[in-house]
């Protein structure tokens, strides 16, 4: 449950011993052999052959973004969350997850806006909070507690804590609407990623297009 992978469905590397967490370090260290790989691509409902998104929640769970709807594991069952059981996920897409510190899942689809899971309930946001764009393509949760959103066709929104929304577009130097992913580098400086044209650094209140050297025979970039 610690590791994930996707090929032709699901796999999970699972650990079989508690001594695979304590392999020696040093030049010579080996990685321990004692664990075993189970491949999941269909269970319980899940279909699992079309995986957007996977996340580990720090009580444990894994979460699996979907086609098809959202699946929560917890090492031995599949609970599915589609649009027949969820009305918060009409749209049945979900392209990208994040986790904040208070322990709420948050969930992108491609169609249905902003989803937020906490204390075993559902909540959306999306036009009519100020998420004018809700076709989501990639999430973060930075440092300062604020949720980055990049969007296909509508650049960047930020929400802040107490949920006002600010979007991001070619008016503050972002001039790709299409963005694909966002990161946070170690300077806390957020990072986003122009389906054509490349990365966008924000600072100082602004998005300005990083330069790639040498340049790449494609100009965009499609996830970081």
């Amino acid at each position: 449950r610690s590791r994930s992978g996707l090929a032709g469905g699901l796999a999970l590397a699972m650990l079989a011993s508690p001594q695979c967490l304590a392999a020696p370090a040093g030049p010579r260290a080996t990685l321990p052999l004692d664990y075993s790989i189970r491949h999941w691509t269909g269970h319980a409902g899940a279909s699992l052959r079309s995986v957007e998104a996977i996340l580990q929640t720090r009580d444990g769970f894994l979460w699996l973004g979907m086609n098809d709807g959202l699946c929560r594991f917890d090492g031995v069952q599949f609970q599915v969350f589609e649009p027949r059981n969820t009305p918060a996920l009409p749209m049945g897409y979900v392209t990208c997850l994040a986790e904040d510190p208070n322990g709420a899942l948050w969930i992108g689809t491609a169609g249905g806006g902003l989803v937020r899971w906490q204390a075993g309930a559902f909540t959306v946001e999306n036009a009519a909070q100020g998420l004018a764009n809700e076709q989501l393509k990639a999430l973060l949760l930075a440092r300062d507690g604020r949720l980055w959103i990049g969007t296909d066709g509508g650049g960047v929104f930020v929400r802040s804590r107490d949920g006002a929304y600010r979007q991001y577009g070619a008016e503050s130097g972002l001039t790709e609407p299409f963005i694909t992913g966002i990161t946070e580098d170690d300077r806390g400086r957020i990072v986003a990623a122009g389906f054509r044209q490349g990365p966008f650094l924000f600072d100082d209140g602004r998005f300005r297009r990083v330069p790639l050297e040498p340049p790449p025979a494609q100009p965009g970039a499609y996830g970081l």
